[in-house]
């Protein structure tokens, strides 16, 4: 039992007449449709095996797949596919949209919440970098390290012009 065999064409009497008489959504459920599958599949294990190059990938997956076509096997799988597929497709397209959905929502969700907290954990941590250096200035005043003290306070206003900016003044 092979592809042909899904059509009922005799092979050795087959005509052009035979073929022509396959209507498109037969070719595409009976022969596209699996033939597209078991590509996919074979290319995909090769690529994730990554045994050869891409190409050779390609070109080996794609004779497989030919040879594939004329055994009892891609009767089987075809008749299997075309029973399984629309079902399939639905739960696999439902779980892709709510799925999408859901990471979606939650991605935007963290970008709002940074865009109207972002510049207040930002100014947060000015002020604290700013009580900091205020802190070592003083220290270093009070062990009489002028030169020490002069660099924090000019630290300290950098940061106050970081923080105007920051505010929107």
């Amino acid at each position: 039992m092979s592809l042909f065999d899904l059509f009922n064409i005799d092979l050795q009497a087959a005509t052009a007449v035979d073929f022509a008489n396959i209507t498109p959504y037969e070719l595409g459920r009976n022969v596209l449709l699996p033939f597209v599958l078991v590509y996919i599949i074979l290319w995909a294990i090769l690529e994730r095996l990554r045994i050869f190059p891409k190409r050779i990938n390609v070109i080996l997956s794609l004779g497989i797949s030919i040879l594939l076509a004329t055994t009892p096997a891609y009767t089987i799988l075809a008749v299997y596919i075309t029973q399984v597929s629309g079902g399939s497709m639905v739960v696999i397209f439902g779980i892709l949209l709510v799925g999408g959905t859901l990471m979606w929502a939650f991605g935007r969700g963290r970008d709002i919440y940074y865009e109207q907290v972002g510049p207040t954990k930002k100014l947060e941590k000015l002020y604290k970098r700013r009580g900091n250096y205020l802190k070592k200035a003083r220290e270093a005043e009070y062990r009489r390290d002028t030169k020490k003290a002069r660099a924090y306070i000019k630290m300290v206003r950098n940061l106050d012009d970081k923080i105007d900016i920051e505010r929107g003044r």
